[in-house]
């Protein structure tokens, strides 16, 4: 918090940092079946598999996701945040809920944390957390998927769809 005496009066600003908790991102997690949101795009379809994008509001922010789908059931998911968001508060909250990571890879001004075949919300799935540092360091995204999916040798995710430059199978 940061504060400033303006003469006699004392004007205080709270930090901007959104706050948010993962039980936001639920009804968009693997292994469920997707309700389309009212508006969204669909980027890519072959055969059963579609690849969704849509924005929605959580708290005083939007999130991006991208929902990707095989019969009308999610295989993975990433989410995209807004760059004021902390690195260190939402690494913290995926450590809390997941214990330490399984896997680090660094490259310049970027890293990626993956845990594996984590129970979530009755669900087993590997998430990726991409974080990038400029000036200061925010979150990238975050990447949910299906343990059954992964193991479709057809299955292409999210992850190897989106980040050619990292490693293709982080996991």
């Amino acid at each position: 918090m940061i504060s400033f005496f303006i003469g006699q009066t004392v004007w205080t600003q709270k930090p901007s940092t959104p706050t948010f908790s993962l039980e936001e991102l639920n009804a968009y997690l693997p292994d469920q079946k997707f309700n389309a949101p009212k508006k969204f795009t669909s980027l890519d379809k072959e055969l059963e598999r579609e690849i969704f994008i849509f924005q929605w509001n959580l708290s005083s922010f939007y999130v991006t996701a991208h929902v990707q789908t095989d019969k009308g059931m999610i295989q993975d998911s990433y989410f995209r945040f807004p760059n004021n968001f902390s690195h260190d508060t939402i690494l913290t909250l995926l450590q809390k809920q997941f214990g330490k990571q399984n896997k680090f890879h660094k490259i310049p001004n970027n890293a990626l944390y993956v845990w594996k075949d984590k129970d979530y919300q009755g669900k087993t799935m590997d998430i990726i957390y991409h974080g990038s540092c400029t000036m200061t360091c925010f979150p990238m995204g975050i990447h949910f998927i299906s343990k059954s999916a992964r193991a479709n040798p057809s299955f292409k995710s999210l992850y190897q769809k989106f980040n050619l430059d990292f490693p293709q199978t982080p996991y």
